[in-house]
């Protein structure tokens, strides 16, 4: 629990400065334009900035939640014991309190098998991908050549030998399919619970490496945060659609997915989908 709280911490601050990074592009690049879309067809124009913190918002809603995840699991269990608590006549009390936990687990039995709080933040974290993912299936359209609304960082895409013309949105088909990954962790760990006798069962350490693997993210996507904000909006693209009536590497591949942990991936999304947004600079022409 003291290791998760300070994991969800780390993300609650990466996803304050997302927020800010999408606060800060839509105040900037508050004049562009492009087509707003419903069924994935053109329908009435909007403003960059409308687009930006309709995301934006998403991501205020996960903030929140977070905030609650980590106040569920701030629950102490030291002195529980194995099921029936201990001979000792230590003060829960005060080791709860040296800890930073607001309260006590109140019932052994209950605390040696409650993962409730791995379920709450796999939950969590399928709810704030499934954003991720909705945002990045967004730019990865929006950078395509039939749209040109907007053009990837170099640090964010990569080209091809055979043809060169091309800029493949790398970074963002990753988070997509990270998106998936945290799904099933989610899924798979919940069926790991289910119908377990009372108290503590050894299937329970399934949640273990789901949740507390190596620590990488800081050492691996710390530098990767400044590279968001070069995304440039293509106006000569978006402001023929808007007048004409004519239709018209970041994260580990998938192979490594078995060892990245729920804190892992989440952290390492939310910085690079930072890095994405930060790199993306609008064009002169408004």
């Amino acid at each position: 629990r003291l290791w998760l709280r300070k994991k969800l911490h780390q993300i609650e601050d990466h996803l304050t400065s997302l927020l800010k990074v999408i606060v800060s592009r839509a105040e900037n690049d508050i004049d562009l334009l492009l087509p707003g879309y419903t069924h994935l067809q053109r329908a009435q124009p909007v403003r960059w900035s409308h687009w930006l913190l309709s995301y934006g918002a998403c991501f205020a809603r996960d903030l929140r939640a977070l905030e609650f995840v980590i106040q569920e699991l701030n629950y102490c269990p030291l002195g529980c014991g194995a099921l029936s608590g201990n001979v000792f006549n230590i003060d829960r009390r005060a080791i709860a309190d040296e800890l930073g936990f607001k309260e006590l687990c109140m019932n052994s039995m209950d605390a040696v098998s409650d993962r409730d709080f791995l379920l709450k933040t796999m939950g969590w974290g399928s709810d704030f991908m499934l954003h991720v993912s909705r945002i990045a299936e967004d730019l990865c359209i929006y950078s395509s050549q039939e749209f040109g609304f907007v053009k990837l960082a170099d640090a964010y895409s990569t080209g091809s030998s055979l043809m060169p013309q091309k800029k493949n949105p790398d970074a963002l088909e990753l988070l997509r399919g990270k998106s998936g990954t945290m799904h099933g962790i989610h899924s798979g760990f919940r069926m790991t619970l289910n119908a377990l006798p009372s108290t503590y069962n050894k299937d329970m350490q399934e949640g273990k490496h789901r949740s507390l693997a190596p620590e990488i993210v800081s050492r691996d996507t710390e530098p990767v945060s400044p590279i968001s904000n070069t995304y440039p909006l293509n106006c000569q693209a978006t402001n023929p659609v808007l007048t004409t009536k004519s239709p018209t590497n970041c994260l580990p591949v998938s192979g490594t997915s078995a060892i990245l942990s729920t804190t892992h991936l989440l952290s390492t999304s939310t910085l690079i989908l930072t890095g994405v947004l930060t790199t993306l600079t609008p064009n002169s022409h408004r």
